[in-house]
């Protein structure tokens, strides 16, 4: 098949099979960072056509199959044979059989309506016991990596307008969205990754990001099959013990595109030992990509700094903004020149206006450029009037374009409301709305804060409503009180600040209360896999309300910060300086 005539993923992939038999698709690393497993792209797509054989012959196109797998080879198989069978691919990540994320499984299987679910013969046992438990129980459930069909796969016709996967934004309990991304999504969104980061197939990407989140499924695993490429990939705990070992990895394999949120370039420099540095050369970097949660200037420079003698320039770093609803990009720089910045005022930008200060200043803030579109219509608009606005004035980012996802899965409303905005006038476009704030200038693009109340830990996104419905689910004693999570910008990212009401005729003393807390907080990062910087314990009856009852987080947010709030007790891991 000729280039110009692949319309799907599944196209390149047997093109790059034909074409590229003989090429390392895939290398796997284990948590040491030591090679663990290298296929081919003739081997791993003999893999996928084994299993795509098995699934054609026993589901149906438009099945749904929901993927539990921790980091490895047989997962990126499982993907792509749905793929290659019109099969819809829920990707999910699995951990411990007894957490709570189980929970979070459940709700995402009823939501999908979900027909299958794959995993390997190593986790199979486990997956089925925690099944059984459910109401999903009859729900197969099949170990992929040991599958062999009857028959050889075959062409199921897949076409731009199918669905490829739903890709879950939240982890909301309890109201899970399941973006709809079809093929010709996907391949939009490879093509603008492939022509903004430079790419061809001789680029070698690689890192240790989530295999079921956008960043880490389409920007890394895809777009190189996508390539044709070769992939070197470890897991996400693997960094978060040893993130020298990601660094060599990108020495010892001479990676090209690899990086993350902005959590993981601080976590490397705070872990960074000299000793385990020596001899590794970063000098190959070509885009160091920064996205998925706020990208701080201050973050960018300290690392620069921190990895200077080892090969690295500010210049590789690739800021970038995108997300699920886009696919995944949507804005980014051009590899090797330096990204803009703005110094604006503090106080003006928390109103939504842009007023330029000098670097020097004491309420100076200095932005970051997420960079330009390509061959997508990105445009600032008052989230009121639905007016599009004028370079350097804050507004809702609004997205029009054929990355731009289908919807979210069964929830028609919240597809209308969301992906088919309009401008006043009409331009006669649909647009997404992000929720995202932010402005234009000189067509590079700032992101300023959010519209919405998403809190963002570690490039994580958690809705501070299911934070609070789990506080009450888990602790007796606050299933009556009301309570705010909300966001908090600290000099190591965001961090989560929960502030709860307790009725104090409890009478409990401060060593119960303490114990209270720290169960709490175990119970939230346990939960939610985030840690919980602040609770404060206020009386009940005290958190700011709306008049027909409900917590008003902004305001509460605004009173906890000007210390208005009746505290009770607390505790308070944040340093004085994030809170000014």
């Amino acid at each position: 098949m000729g280039l110009r005539r692949m319309k799907t993923i599944v196209d390149y992939l047997n093109y790059n099979a034909e074409h590229y038999a003989k090429k390392h698709a895939v290398i796997m690393l284990n948590d040491k960072g030591e090679e663990a497993e290298r296929l081919t792209y003739s081997e791993i797509n003999q893999k996928i056509l084994t299993l795509a054989g098995y699934l054609q012959q026993n589901f149906n196109k438009g099945d749904r199959a929901l993927l539990l797998y921790r980091t490895g080879v047989e997962f990126i198989v499982a993907f792509m044979a749905c793929e290659f069978c019109g099969i819809i691919a829920v990707p999910m990540s699995l951990y411990a059989k007894k957490s709570p994320h189980f929970h979070r499984i459940e709700h995402i299987m009823q939501d999908a309506a979900v027909n299958l679910i794959l995993t390997t013969e190593k986790l199979h046992g486990e997956v089925l016991e925690w099944l059984a438990e459910t109401p999903y129980a009859a729900t197969p459930c099949l170990p992929s990596d040991v599958l062999v069909g009857n028959r050889p796969w075959t062409s199921a016709d897949v076409q731009p307008e199918d669905l490829a996967f739903l890709q879950y934004t939240s982890g909301s309990t309890g109201n899970p969205k399941g973006v709809m991304v079809s093929h010709g999504n996907l391949i939009h969104n490879s093509l603008l990754i492939k022509h903004k980061y430079q790419h061809d197939n001789n680029t070698v990407m690689g890192g240790w990001l989530p295999f079921y989140h956008d960043m880490g499924l389409i920007g890394l695993i895809l777009q190189s099959l996508y390539l044709g490429s070769t992939l070197v990939l470890m897991s996400p705990v693997a960094f978060v013990k040893h993130p020298m070992n990601w660094l060599k990895a990108i020495s010892d394999y001479k990676i090209n595109t690899s990086g993350g949120p902005n959590f993981c370039f601080e976590h490397s420099i705070e872990k960074a030992n000299d000793q385990k540095l020596e001899g590794i050369d970063l000098s190959h970097w070509h885009a160091c990509f920064n996205g998925s949660e706020p990208i701080k200037s201050q973050t960018i420079d300290a690392f620069s700094e921190r990895f200077a003698r080892f090969g690295f320039s500010r210049n590789l770093f690739y800021p970038c903004y995108g997300m699920a609803e886009t696919t995944l990009f949507v804005t980014g720089g051009t590899p090797h020149v330096a990204h803009e910045t703005l110094t604006v005022d503090r106080e003006a930008l928390a109103a939504n206006k842009i007023i330029f200060q000098t670097p020097d200043s004491s309420s100076a803030v200095t932005l970051v450029s997420s960079g330009q579109a390509y061959d997508l219509d990105v445009v600032i608009v008052d989230p009121v009037s639905h007016q599009r606005l004028a370079d350097g004035e804050v507004g809702e980012v609004w997205i029009h374009g054929e990355s731009v996802a289908q919807g979210y899965w069964g929830k028609p409303e919240q597809t209308r409301e969301i992906f088919h905005a309009e401008l006043s006038p009409s331009n006669g476009k649909h647009y997404l709305r992000t929720g995202d704030m932010g402005f234009q200038q000189q067509n590079e693009l700032y992101i300023t804060g959010r519209q919405k109340d998403l809190v963002i830990v570690n490039g994580r996104n958690i809705y501070p409503q299911d934070i609070e419905q789990r506080i009450k689910e888990s602790e007796p004693l606050f299933a009556s009180g009301l309570s705010a999570a909300f966001g908090l910008e600290s000099e190591r990212g965001e961090r989560v600040v929960v502030v709860q009401e307790i009725d104090k005729r409890h009478g409990l003393e401060p060593e119960q209360l303490t114990q209270l807390i720290t169960r709490l907080r175990f119970e939230i990062g346990r939960y939610f896999e985030v840690p919980v910087a602040v609770i404060t314990l206020i009386a009940r009856g005290t958190l700011p309300r709306t008049t027909s009852g409900k917590v008003q987080r902004r305001r509460t947010k605004e009173m906890w910060l000007k210390g208005e709030l009746p505290s009770v007790f607390g505790f308070d891991e944040l340093p004085v300086a994030s809170k000014e």
